[in-house]
């Protein structure tokens, strides 16, 4: 069977150009990921550990196509995307979704939870509206979020639940792999149960 996310000597270095003009030194290079190779199966959790700055999430950043690798191979469902990483983030959203370290701040506060939660599915699955009425009340269940959330905004919503509603979004894109960049709790576990 075939790993739903593979990666092998995935690198990635920062910088390493010459100067202003061109002149004098090259410029050392910033190491951020070195040779990171793993598989996940359909079902499977990860967990990447390590401290502040070691690279956590330049790889999370690659691996949803936010940041091309500067070596190795990204396999997502047995297609290797490392070459289209940083070039089209949507054509990753039906593969892979992030649910970002701060998710407050990765949502729009000008659209309502409704819109937020409508998007991935009108772009990334051309889905009616009346679909998309049933796939988020779905959804909600998945996360343990009311429907009487919709009309609000995400200014309105406490840290845990802005939280689940990124999470809700990741999920409305029907993604085979998903990426987080801190831990997700409880409604991490409700939903991948659930969904």
């Amino acid at each position: 069977m075939t790993p739903t996310l593979r990666i092998r000597d995935l690198d990635k270095r920062f910088g390493g150009g010459r100067t202003l003009f061109g002149f004098g030194k090259k410029k050392p290079s910033v190491h951020a990921v070195q040779s990171v190779s793993l598989d996940v199966d359909r079902g499977e959790t990860l967990g990447i550990v390590g401290e502040s700055g070691c690279g956590k999430s330049t790889l999370a950043r690659m691996l949803v196509g936010l940041l091309p690798p500067t070596d190795g191979s990204i396999e997502i469902e047995g297609t290797d995307y490392a070459d289209q990483a940083g070039k089209d983030p949507a054509a990753f959203g039906k593969l892979i979704q992030y649910v970002f370290q701060d998710p407050a701040s990765s949502l729009n506060p000008r659209k309502t939870i409704r819109q937020i939660l409508e998007a991935p599915l009108k772009l990334l699955h051309a889905m009616p509206a009346d679909k998309c009425a049933a796939r988020i009340d779905e959804i909600l269940d998945a996360v343990n979020l009311h429907a009487e959330f919709l009309d609000r905004y995400p200014h309105e919503f406490s840290g845990g639940q802005a939280q689940r509603i990124a999470i809700a979004r990741a999920l409305a894109a029907a993604p085979a792999s998903w990426c987080s960049t801190s831990r997700s709790r409880h409604s991490t576990y409700r939903c991948r149960r659930r969904c």
